[in-house]
């Protein structure tokens, strides 16, 4: 009875996460890790960040692929991820909005563990494109 509770368990979990491109599984992975604005009035939505970065998630995967289809070789790849996650780390800025009013938008810094998170994302979601995962 244990192996199959443990066989299904395994495939529910293999289920649940094939489905994702490497785009979305690492937006999604930032989503839900980052630190969430939170006050009185204000809930930042997980579901809402995920949306607002997905495109630059793909577009940071699709860049990988061309990379190797142009022909740039493994450390060079490597070094590029490196300095995404190193550009991303010394400045990320957010930037939000308030459903309420579109009006009120407001930019700030992010904390550094958001921007490292975030950093750490892209190169990887970077380098699954270059080597087509």
């Amino acid at each position: 009875m244990k192996k199959i509770v443990l066989l299904a368990l395994a495939i529910t979990i293999v289920g649940c996460t094939s489905g994702k491109t490497s785009a979305e599984r690492h937006a999604y992975a930032f989503a839900r890790q980052h630190s969430q604005i939170l006050s009185g009035t204000l809930v930042e939505s997980r579901n809402a960040s995920y949306q607002a970065n997905l495109p630059q998630f793909k577009d940071i995967y699709r860049q990988g692929a061309a990379d190797r289809r142009a022909g740039m070789k493994e450390n060079e790849a490597n070094q590029y991820a490196k300095s995404i996650r190193e550009q991303v780390t010394s400045g990320l800025k957010t930037r939000s909005t308030f459903t309420g009013n579109t009006g009120d938008k407001w930019e700030q810094t992010a904390e550094h563990k958001d921007a490292l998170l975030f950093g750490n994302e892209l190169s990887a979601t970077y380098l699954d494109g270059y080597f087509g995962r």
